[in-house]
């Protein structure tokens, strides 16, 4: 069963266990029970590139206002 079905999420969750997406963005990691995680972001992404970032302090409405008017 997948992390996110295990959850009980409704967003998709990326994993890589050599953290290259962490790495490559330069991302703030948090280490607890031999897990290495981070903190929820939600990347808007066109045409296989990051166009908009949304950091955890951040609302759902700041997300949805974006995308809608972008």
């Amino acid at each position: 069963m997948s992390f996110t079905k295990i959850l009980h999420l409704l967003f998709e969750v990326l994993s890589h266990a050599k953290l290259d997406l962490i790495k490559a963005l330069s991302l703030a990691k948090i280490n607890t029970n031999s897990m290495t995680l981070t903190k929820k972001i939600t990347l808007i992404c066109k045409d296989n590139k990051i166009i908009k970032v949304f950091y955890p302090q951040k609302n759902i409405e700041n997300v949805i206002y974006w995308i809608k008017n972008n």
